[in-house]
This record gives structure tokens, sequence and C-alpha cells, in this order.
């Protein structure tokens, strides 16, 4: 008799290099969900004070829906997984909450903010108080950090038990990196801790307000905020914390690559 009975038909390339892809990734996101588990419950637990060895990064966005995917990718991947990553939508009119609102449901330790459009430093002061982490840190959402950002930073804090750490970055272009200008390479061309201003005052030339690891406790201390309404708003925040800060890090190793952008921001 006959086998009437048709074989299954077969996968496409497509969809059989989708699933391959997903059994591959199986064990990341299995990692990814427990480390954001982990940290709802430790954020949980430590309601009223901040969580030790938490990384708060402050993500503020506006009309950067090219960007974001790519800057949201580069902090969920990171050597250091002990981060919450705190996306503030100022009101962006774009497809940017759509985007936030993705890695939200792909990875626990995302979480996303809505505020009225303030501009910048109001975005960056409202991620602040939504912070819980031990250490606090800011990323634009047009840039991409490094694997490594990090563990870098924070690795340096642990060693010196300084107030802040500095680290270097370099420069994106379409999909082009180049270095940083020569003051900052110079500043950065060692690895640095436990110093200050008399000792070592070349890195106040590192002014941007991504390059730096805060503990959460000296930038309370200190009173830092950006200054709402005003342009060149990273210069004053950076100042006052090298001024302020008992001891600092400046560490070699690149934690952000600044997107140079066709308008020159």
């Amino acid at each position: 008799m006959r086998n009437r009975l048709k074989p299954p038909p077969r996968l496409s390339n497509a969809p059989l290099a989708r699933a391959k892809r997903l059994v591959r990734s199986a064990p990341e996101r299995a990692r990814r969900a427990s480390d954001g588990a982990r940290i709802r419950t430790r954020r949980a637990v430590h309601r009223r004070g901040y969580v030790p060895g938490l990384l708060s990064i402050v993500v503020p966005c506006y009309k950067v829906e090219d960007f974001l995917d790519e800057c949201l990718v580069s902090l969920r991947f990171q050597d250091y997984r002990d981060v919450e990553i705190i996306v503030v939508d100022d009101g962006s009119p774009d497809a940017v909450p759509e985007i936030a609102k993705r890695h939200v449901r792909r990875d626990l330790r995302v979480r996303y903010v809505h505020r009225e459009n303030g501009g910048l430093s109001a975005a960056r002061n409202t991620g602040v108080r939504h912070a819980k982490g031990e250490f606090l840190t800011f990323v634009d959402s047009d840039d991409v950090a490094t694997p490594e950002a990090y563990t870098s930073a924070i690795g340096a804090l642990e060693e010196s038990g300084s107030d802040f750490a500095v680290s270097n970055y370099d420069r994106l272009e379409g999909s082009k990196r180049s270095p940083a200008g020569s003051g900052i390479r110079s500043a950065h061309a060692v690895r640095r801790l436990g110093v200050d201003l008399d000792t070592f005052p070349e890195a106040m030339v590192n002014a941007v307000a991504w390059s730096k690891t805060y503990r959460r406790s000296f930038w309370d201390r200190a009173g830092l905020s950006f200054p709402e309404g005003k342009i060149y708003e990273d210069q004053p925040v950076s100042a006052a914390a090298f001024a302020q800060a008992d001891a600092f890090d400046v560490v070699p190793e690149i934690g952000v690559s600044w997107r140079i952008r066709n308008d020159r921001s």
C-alpha cells in the first residue's frame, strides 16, 4: 500500500537561521532574566537605601530613534552585569518610547521613565532620582559603551576607595572609530588611582558627563545636579566633582564611543 503521508516541509533558510540563533542565545537570555530578577529583588530589599554593587546607568533620550537601540544593546551586554539601565524619555516625539519599551520587555534590568520635555539636564536629574545603585553613571543615548567600560571603572573604585572614576573615550563617526584629542589621550595614558587636583590637575580636560562613574554617596554629599535650562551642562558638574572629591581615579580603558553626528553634535 502506498504511503500517503507527506514528509514535513523543510524550514526555509531564514526561519532555520533564526531558530539556530535562538538556541545559541538561550543561555544568555536566561542569564539576563536571572540578573534582572535578582536586581529587582535587591532593589525591594534596599528600598530605603542604595543597592550595594549595583550600577545605575542614566540614559536621557530625545529624538534618538536612529541610535537608541545600539546604545541600549551596548549597555545590556556589559561585562559588568550588576546594572540597572534607566531610560528617561524626555517627551521624545519619535519612536523612542517603543524602542525603550522593547528593551524593557527583553531585559528586566532596563527601566523606562517618561517625563515632559525639559531638556538634557532635567532628564538626567530625573534619572538620578530613580536610581538605586551604589554607583552612578550617565550615557548619552546616541553613544555606545564598550563591553569593559564599567568593569574598569568600578574595579578601580573598589581598589582605591576614591569618590569617582574617569574613563577614557574615543570618537565614532558612522561605523569608524578614531582616538579622542591629544589632551584626552595624554591624561589617560597611565592608570592613576587616588589622585586629586593638586597631584593631577590634567584630569580636568575630561569634562564630559558620560566619562564619570560616581559613588552615589559622593554625588549626594557633594550636592551634584545638572543645571537645567542651560547649555554646556556637563562642565560645571565635572568641575564641581573634581573640586570636591577627596580622591578620584583616572583609567586608560575606553568607556564610551562618542558619536559624531551629521550635525556635529
